[in-house]
């Protein structure tokens, strides 16, 4: 298994496989967010991929809630 690559000295966590809702992290990219998180591609159980930060999957689960509520206000008719 691949380490992912580690920021500012910081012990790197490998999230390959692992299930935040509906999103599930692939692997580690080479970038990083403002903060200096490391930004993994993660695959959506509707088919799309996407890139997103490791804090806001493990600690908050931000982008995976943001995404399921544009997805609810496409199926009802609201705009984004």
């Amino acid at each position: 298994m691949e380490k992912a690559p580690a920021a500012r000295g910081y012990t790197a966590v490998d999230i390959t496989g692992r299930r935040f809702g509906r999103l599930v992290a692939l692997h580690p990219t080479e970038k990083r967010d403002k903060k200096d998180s490391v930004i993994w591609h993660c695959h959506y159980d509707c088919g799309r991929d996407v890139d997103v930060p490791y804090n806001s999957m493990v600690y908050a689960n931000q982008v995976a809630m943001r995404y399921e509520v544009n997805l609810k206000s496409k199926e009802v008719g609201l705009s984004e």
